[in-house]
């Protein structure tokens, strides 16, 4: 099945864009906002001519590139401080490892580590979505995951393949992505983004940590649960992940997950979201009409889809958060 993760079109045009027939000029800009590199541009091409456009939300960056030459980027092991994957949109290019070649298709995405040391050679015309993370983020998530730190280097596998539902995974997160507008001013949202990024990357892409993250989860006390539980309550307004919160408690990710699904019946994002709908209804009921939006509350608090947020809403305190907005100064008020 080909599951190539975007028709052919430029991405993030919202972005910061790059458009030139200037090499010199190019390689700078990829240098600056995805990788230090030198790039080498074919003998056989008579012109040169390339596209960037990225956008950068916190320690994640997201861009689009285009090469409409044939081209060659060589990227020293000094250069590599992130962790980074490319995803093919047009073209089939090559990155060769020190010890292994990845030659991407629709099907299979490539991964890069620090200190690599690889030269990818891009066909002409080939365009791939790159999606950077800091190395200090992808620490921490990984840290939060083990409930503990981290005694070596992570070490993503080069090779990535796209299946289905990774592929939908990609494709809707980076659309997310691409939509935000405005909403890239609401921490809670742009670094709960990076946070999914990181946290589906770590537990799906095989990696030197896959077997102890996927592993069997230890029992854990109810106290443990109400740790959490208190982590959560008093760090609502923080861009908490599962891993945070299992980190606060001292236990493991999954051993959690299995704790609140045993002892409250839910999940510790599920409850995190059930929480800050509670500070959205606390803050639009003491808050003037005209003085904000539910828009621009729910956005604060994390929810990115009014509708869907606006019906769970109404489902949970039978009215619509617009009524609380309006109501909520005028009345007894109860969350």
């Amino acid at each position: 099945m080909n599951s190539s993760v975007g028709s052919e079109r430029e991405w993030f045009l919202n972005g910061e864009v790059v458009t030139t027939k200037n090499s010199d000029e190019m390689e700078s800009v990829v240098s600056k906002v995805l990788a230090p590199h030198s790039l080498i541009v074919s003998k056989k091409m008579s012109e040169f001519s390339a596209a960037i456009n990225a956008i950068q939300l916190g320690e994640l960056t997201v861009g689009y590139l285009k090469y409409d030459s044939e081209v060659t980027l060589i990227l020293p092991e000094s250069s590599l401080d992130t962790y980074s994957i490319n995803i093919p949109l047009r073209g089939r290019p090559v990155s060769k490892f020190s010890n292994t070649v990845v030659a991407s298709t629709p099907n299979l995405a490539t991964a890069f580590n620090p200190g690599s040391i690889v030269n990818i050679n891009w066909p002409a015309s080939c365009s791939q979505l790159c999606v950077k993370f800091s190395r200090s983020s992808i620490d921490d998530e990984l840290r939060a995951l083990l409930g503990r730190d981290p005694v070596r280097t992570l070490r993503l596998a080069e090779a990535v393949p796209l299946t289905p539902s990774h592929y939908n995974f990609w494709q809707s997160t980076l659309k997310l992505v691409e939509a935000l507008g405005e909403i890239t001013n609401y921490p809670l949202v742009t670094q709960r983004i990076g946070q999914i990024l990181i946290e589906t990357l770590l537990l799906t892409q095989l990696n030197n940590y896959s077997e102890e993250l996927l592993g069997g989860a230890s029992v854990i006390s109810p106290k443990s649960v109400n740790k959490a539980v208190e982590y959560i309550e008093s760090h609502a307004a923080l861009p908490l992940t599962t891993g945070n919160i299992a980190c606060a408690a001292g236990v493991s990710a999954r051993a959690l997950q299995r704790a609140f699904q045993s002892h409250l019946e839910t999940t510790p994002m599920d409850y995190l979201r059930s929480v800050r709908m509670v500070r959205v209804r606390e803050q639009l009921a003491s808050s003037q009409p005209g003085s904000t939006t539910v828009a621009a509350v729910a956005y604060e608090w994390g929810f990115t889809h009014i509708g869907r947020f606006a019906k769970s809403y109404r489902d949970r305190f039978a009215e619509y958060p617009s009524q609380t907005l309006r109501f909520g100064n005028d009345r007894n008020f109860n969350p």
